[in-house]
């Protein structure tokens, strides 16, 4: 505040800024300069050490656990069932003249011929089952998330309710859910049923709705290309041939393999697996016969606890392939992880090959064929370790004096003003001298703070742009 006992201040001098030799700004403040200080070299900071997940694309933002089906784009599901969490970006169609021809298509947490120990992802805060972006039907499925196995509260959550035309919401046929179904059909009609999602005299409706407007707003970006293609720091494995091959791991760090490297085994065993320990089979155009991929078996099932955890450190990365690509084996289920985001991932009919699938899978456009074959779920476990660059904060600060004219310099001796410097955060009080003294303010400001400085009720001032700090604090 103005020093009260002084009472003719005659003309105040214009504020500037000063920007080294490089600009000046006026501003209309009463007779305060702010004076130049120099950026210091900020905040020190340590790099931080992060586990990444070439498989998080998958997750939900905020969620501790992925989707066993994530396609971005298109997919259809014309197999016999779903042990799993589905989320497909385009439009899931559920059906196919070349696949299962059952009626009805059951998605459930586990019926016990599958893993049951997985968690759901977290969409608005509670568990799904199944996240559509659009749905159809092909022939009258009726899909069905069932209230079986250890988690049975995870319902569906579909952004386009305009497709179907004619679909709308309304009770379970038989019980107390919820149904998405055409507005003159029955129990036999093509239709969306949760039986975990309670009508409630038409509050499940609601239930189906997302609070964000779009599929991708829920998701990370898609890194787990990137991290593949950039790690150096592979484990070689011993890896033992034979019909049922067998591959150790180092147990400390990942270790990446090509598909030759098993040597034409059938199936195989890893051993010494662990978060950090996992193994990486790297496939490329080459190792595709006709678009068609052939791929060994880990030996043990998925629900078989404590060995089903080697389907969790199995990485079957496809991450360099694009187009259309059939997967099978030669005898047991597709197991593991299947990270394919470029390629149309295809499991084909019975007839052609297709066979069961435990793991988890990641890919632009994804079908399923395999007629009276399942679904099961076993997320992928392994981490990549690695250091997420540390970002200093370039700070630096400011200082002011007092410029008075048309005063007498005697009446000025002794005299001194209070001029209050505000942040978001914090305040500091200066006292400024009327004989024009420098008095430094704080000098550890992030770059880019906005700082108002008062005196009385005349003075402000806001250093408001990131270039002008910038500036101001340059090196």
């Amino acid at each position: 505040m103005t020093n009260s006992t002084f009472k003719n201040l005659g003309k105040s001098k214009g504020v500037k800024r000063v920007f080294g030799a490089v600009m000046a700004t006026a501003l209309a403040m009463a007779g305060v300069t702010v004076v130049n200080s120099a950026e210091s070299g900020g905040n020190s900071c340590e790099p931080e050490i992060v586990s990444v997940n070439p498989m998080g694309a998958s997750t939900p933002i905020g969620s501790a656990d992925g989707y066993t089906i994530f396609v971005k784009d298109d997919a259809i599901f014309a197999n016999s069932e779903m042990e799993g969490t589905i989320a497909v970006g385009g439009t899931a169609t559920f059906g196919d003249p070349r696949g299962f021809q059952s009626p009805q298509y059951p998605i459930m947490h586990s019926t016990g011929a599958g893993n049951d120990a997985y968690g759901v992802p977290i969409i608005d805060g509670e568990g799904n089952r199944v996240l559509l972006n659009e749905i159809a039907f092909s022939g009258n499925k009726v899909v069905q998330i069932q209230n079986r196995g250890s988690v049975r509260d995870a319902g569906a959550k579909l952004f386009n309710h305009d497709s179907p035309e004619n679909y709308t919401f309304g009770p379970q046929f038989g019980g107390s859910g919820t149904t998405y179904f055409p507005e003159d059909g029955g129990n036999q009609s093509p239709q969306l049923e949760s039986q975990v999602q309670a009508w409630a005299d038409g509050a499940g409706a609601d239930t189906f709705t997302p609070e964000k407007s779009a599929f991708t707003d829920y998701f990370p970006a898609d890194e787990g290309a990137t991290i593949l293609a950039v790690y150096t720091d592979w484990a070689t494995p011993e890896i033992q041939a034979g019909g049922e091959a067998r591959i150790k791991l180092d147990g400390s760090k990942p270790s990446q393999i090509s598909l030759s490297d098993f040597g034409g085994a059938e199936k195989f065993f890893v051993e010494n697996y662990n978060e950090d320990s996992f193994l990486v089979v790297n496939i490329t155009s080459a190792d595709l016969s006709n678009g068609i991929l052939k791929l060994p078996s880990i030996a043990n099932q998925g629900n078989a606890a404590p060995a089903n955890g080697q389907l969790s450190h199995v990485l079957w990365d496809l991450s360099g392939l694009t187009g259309d690509v059939t997967i099978t084996t030669f005898n047991e289920p597709v197991r593991g992880a299947i990270y394919a985001p470029n390629a149309h991932v295809i499991f084909p009919a019975e007839s052609d090959g297709g066979k069961e699938f435990e793991g988890q899978i990641i890919s632009n456009k994804f079908t399923a064929l395999h007629g009276g074959k399942e679904m099961h779920t076993n997320l992928f476990k392994g981490r990549f370790t690695t250091e997420k660059p540390c970002e200093e904060t370039p700070e630096g600060g400011f200082s002011l004096k007092k410029v008075v004219e048309g005063v007498d310099e005697a009446d000025l001796d002794g005299k001194s003003f209070t001029v209050t410097a505000s942040w978001e955060g914090g305040s500091k009080e200066l006292i400024l001298d009327a004989d024009g003294s420098v008095v430094a303010g704080p000098q550890d400001l992030p770059v880019g703070t906005v700082v108002s400085f008062t005196e009385g009720l005349a003075l402000l001032l806001r250093v408001m742009s990131l270039v002008v700090w910038s500036l101001i604090l340059s090196r």
